[in-house]
């Protein structure tokens, strides 16, 4: 209704009647000097405007209904509500409007860009995540090569760790003693005697170095000459001018025998002699026992040593021993000869003890010629 004012929080319900109770309410008394009339809501036409009475009491109004609730469910409310009610249902955790009015809000921060200023004057720094890779990677190796050292030089250790087995002595060979060549005897001997008493006819005279070579060389040499059957030619060694000693000869030839025992058997001189047969020329060589040495002990020591090395003896190969053990035999007077042949056709080495003399030759024929001329 046009120009009807109603109290603030008032009911707008109908017009109280004058005079009268309203409905629930107190009875309002008339107005003084209304003639006990109600004055008539309305200001009368054309007439000055009546102010608006102050707001009368009025009875109780009703209450507002209650906010409304907002049920949410999350994972977190759903097993919360699950442990409370043990096991039942996950009920949903109910919130009011007025629960959400104290939660931050998010207002622009005043540092940000000022109004008007231009886009362009701002710098954006973007996140340096290339840095932080590389970071990172580094980190990675050096974990990685701290592991691998730990490992190489503690771990592995205890797995290929092998008890060095303590190795075997090392038994060297003996190194065989070289023989050695001895030097010449010095000696007092000046001029050679030989001990034919009928002397060969012809003789020769032969300087030597000191090997078995030169001696082998030289009795080839000097026999190498043509002479007739049944000749028997002396030779006569000897060395820086001197005569060749018997100790010389046979420390070369027979280096087995002692120095001692040659200088204290045999005299220093000796006698050397080739036979010429129709199979060539062969050597042969006479040694003197020492006045007072006991032969037969001299010839337990000097014979195996000869038959040992019977070859040595020949200025040339006699080719192969016919048997590997010397044989015992006779000279025509009735002497015992120790002998062994060889392949080459006249080669046979026989040695014979008689008298004081050792006697050592190529030739069967050469030792009965020696024989004769050492007159015994």
């Amino acid at each position: 209704m046009n120009g009807l004012n109603f109290p603030p929080g008032g009911s707008q319900g109908p017009a109280p009647f004058p005079g009268g109770i309203p409905q629930g309410g107190q009875p309002i008394p008339p107005q003084p000097g209304t003639g006990g009339g109600m004055p008539s809501p309305l200001p009368p036409v054309g007439g000055p405007s009546v102010p608006t009475p102050p707001p009368q009491p009025v009875g109780p109004t009703v209450p507002p209904p209650p906010p409304a609730e907002i049920g949410v469910r999350t994972m977190a409310s759903d097993l919360q509500s699950m442990q409370s009610s043990g096991g039942a249902g996950p009920a949903p955790k109910t919130f009011k409007p007025e629960d959400f009015s104290s939660e931050p809000v998010f207002k622009p921060s005043s540092m940000g860009v000022k109004s008007g200023a231009s886009a362009s004057a701002v710098k954006v720094v973007p996140p340096n995540h290339a840095r932080k890779s590389l970071l990172i990677t580094l980190g990675i190796l050096v974990f990685l090569a701290l592991i691998g050292a730990v490992i190489y030089f503690y771990v592995l250790p205890i797995f290929t760790a092998k008890t060095t087995p303590t190795p075997a002595p090392v038994v060297q060979a003996p190194t065989p003693t070289p023989t050695p060549v001895p030097a010449p005897v010095p000696t007092g001997l000046t001029q050679h005697q030989t001990f034919f008493t009928a002397p060969a006819s012809p003789s020769a005279s032969v300087s030597l170095d000191l090997s078995l070579v030169s001696v082998q060389a030289a009795i080839a040499a000097v026999s190498s000459d043509t002479q007739p059957v049944g000749t028997f030619k002396e030779i006569n060694f000897a060395v820086g001018g001197k005569p060749w000693t018997a100790q010389d000869f046979l420390g070369f030839v027979l280096p087995s025998l002692t120095k001692d025992f040659v200088s204290n058997t045999f005299e220093q001189d000796f006698t050397s002699y080739v036979y010429y047969d129709k199979n060539g020329a062969w050597p042969g060589y006479v040694f003197k026992l020492k006045s007072g040495v006991d032969a037969t002990a001299a010839k337990a020591t000097a014979d195996p040593v000869i038959e040992a090395s019977p070859a040595v003896f020949f200025q040339t190969s006699p080719g192969a021993q016919s048997k590997t053990a010397f044989s015992d035999g006779a000279l025509p007077d009735g002497k015992a000869v120790r002998f062994v042949t060889f392949s080459k056709k006249g080669a046979a080495l026989e040695y014979s003890w008689f008298g004081s003399y050792l006697t050592v030759s190529t030739s069967y024929q050469g030792l009965i010629e020696a024989v004769k001329h050492l007159g015994v």
